[in-house]
């Protein structure tokens, strides 16, 4: 595993009400202004060459799943990172988060998600992004709600994107004991099942869980 910088820098982000923030804990407090663009403290940091080498090889450069602001995009400000993505030939899948994250994506759907990484990223530089359909039971659901987050849902701004979506079940087993991160990340993604989604998609195959295309 290589990082995207070996520079010390910090998360920032600029909030609808106009305010600043620095540093991960603020920028995903609870109870702020929503997010309307994060970068970095330092804008002329550098990528580690064998990063940038890899992607560049890669057959598949799969962008999450993680926290869409502090940790996806994150990785996005670093310049080499984003430009050897832009540059590299591998398929390129943005693996969509299953909930919403209090103080980051309060009330984000897919298109949200989605659009907020082409914002980084460009414009059609993604090929696929994979939404999880495996929705939960009510109650399960409740008790989530209750901590502030709630499932990512499609919606009909995801007909504009230019990417192409593909649906599979990605959740983990819900009948095991969890628990709470400090971040609220509650339903997880299976790394099994995500692996035979990613798999799937690159391979051109259908999914075990209907990884159709979005009928628009």
């Amino acid at each position: 595993m290589l990082p995207s910088t070996l520079a010390n820098t910090h998360i920032c982000a600029e909030l609808e009400d106009g305010t600043h923030v620095e540093e991960e804990f603020n920028v995903r407090a609870l109870g702020k202004s929503p997010i309307k663009e994060v970068f970095l403290k330092d804008n002329n940091v550098e990528s580690p060459p064998e990063a940038v080498e890899d992607i560049l090889k890669a057959d598949i450069v799969v962008i999450g799943p993680g926290s869409l602001y502090t940790s996806s995009i994150t990785n996005l400000l670093v310049p080499g990172i984003r430009d050897a993505i832009r540059k590299s030939k591998a398929t390129k899948i943005y693996v969509c988060n299953i909930v919403t994250q209090p103080g980051q994506t309060d009330n984000y759907k897919v298109s949200h998600h989605v659009n907020a990484i082409a914002k980084y990223l460009g414009v059609g530089v993604l090929d696929y992004v994979i939404v999880n359909n495996n929705i939960p039971r009510k109650d399960i659901l409740d008790r989530y709600q209750k901590e502030g987050a709630g499932v990512v849902l499609m919606d009909e701004g995801v007909c504009n994107l230019n990417v192409n979506v593909k649906k599979a079940d990605l959740v983990e087993d819900l009948t095991q004991k969890r628990i709470l991160w400090e971040k609220q990340d509650l339903l997880r993604h299976d790394p099994d099942k995500l692996a035979d989604s990613v798999c799937r998609v690159y391979a051109n195959l259908p999914s075990l869980a209907t990884s159709e295309k979005l009928n628009c």
